[in-house]
């Protein structure tokens, strides 16, 4: 019986402890112009456009002479939980962007985009490529810094 409500109780303090720890922010809290922590990464810049609760994500990519701007998609915001609003309580934004020359597909990147307790984005990039090129998926992760 001792043990069991030990166990009932550490669940309960480990609970606790990761709801505060993983807290969501405001979708919000995303807006605005975002610059890679690392100069030298793939995903150079990020603008995120709220508007009640949509948010729009344009990303620019490591370019020569200038970055390459994406353009602009709607995203999907999600909470930690079905009864909360992500609007209120953003554990993480999604946006799907897809190019290739002309109408084709060749590569398609998934970003995901989240905030870490310090304000700072972090963003994993999945990308999978659709062409018969041989090449493989990736996954890169970046960190981004609120711009000026």
């Amino acid at each position: 019986m001792k043990k069991s409500l030990k166990t009932t109780l550490c669940s309960i303090i480990l609970l606790a402890c990761s709801q505060t720890a993983f807290a969501g922010n405001p979708l919000s809290a995303y807006a605005g112009t975002w610059a890679n922590a690392d100069p030298e990464g793939g995903i150079t810049k990020v603008v995120i456009t709220v508007k009640g609760s949509v948010a729009y994500v344009q990303a620019f990519g490591n370019c020569v002479p200038r970055d390459c701007d994406w353009g602009q998609v709607r995203s999907t915001a999600y909470s930690s939980s079905i009864s909360t609003s992500p609007e209120k309580n953003t554990e993480a934004i999604t946006a799907e962007y897809k190019s290739g020359p002309g109408k084709e597909v060749h590569i398609i990147e998934n970003l995901v985009i989240s905030m870490d307790g310090s304000g700072e984005l972090h963003i994993r990039s999945l990308k999978v490529y659709t062409d018969d090129s041989g090449r493989n998926s990736q996954s890169h992760t970046y960190r981004f810094k609120k711009a000026g």
